[in-house]
């Protein structure tokens, strides 16, 4: 099993539940984890057939996509279909899509998911006047 200090950087997971917002059903994500996960977020590799090419859009930026490398051992595992937010390295929020692997090697083993960069809307100026400044 890998040990957690393998990995650099750390990341929290949320995963998409319903609540009950004064008794209206809301779905909204929800914080999985009670500690920041250990994790190694690659956004130059993919894996080949797995994980899904992205076609350039018109009018925006492309989404960065990569892996996600979690220790075997780690007291939460990913899921596909969590948000993940990290707390250490590159800074954004991705989405883990498709099926989340486990790698076994002779000295190591870990989880691999692919993720793509959840869209932020982006902001000039002061909202507050009407967007100038």
């Amino acid at each position: 099993m890998a040990t957690l200090r393998n990995y650099r950087m750390t990341c929290d997971f949320y995963a998409l539940t319903r609540v009950d917002n004064d008794g209206s059903p809301v779905t909204q994500y929800v914080k999985v984890n009670t500690h920041p996960v250990k994790c190694n977020l690659d956004l130059t590799l993919s894996r080949g057939a797995k994980d899904a090419l992205w076609t350039a859009t018109v009018a925006r930026p492309t989404d960065r996509t990569g892996i996600l490398m979690v220790a075997g051992d780690s007291p939460t595992p990913p899921k596909t279909g969590y948000r993940v937010k990290m707390v250490t390295g590159p800074k954004g929020v991705f989405h883990i899509q498709g099926s989340v692997d486990e790698a076994w090697g002779a000295t190591l083993s870990h989880y691999e998911a692919g993720v793509v960069e959840v869209s932020s809307l982006q902001y000039r100026g002061d909202m507050t006047n009407g967007g100038g400044k």
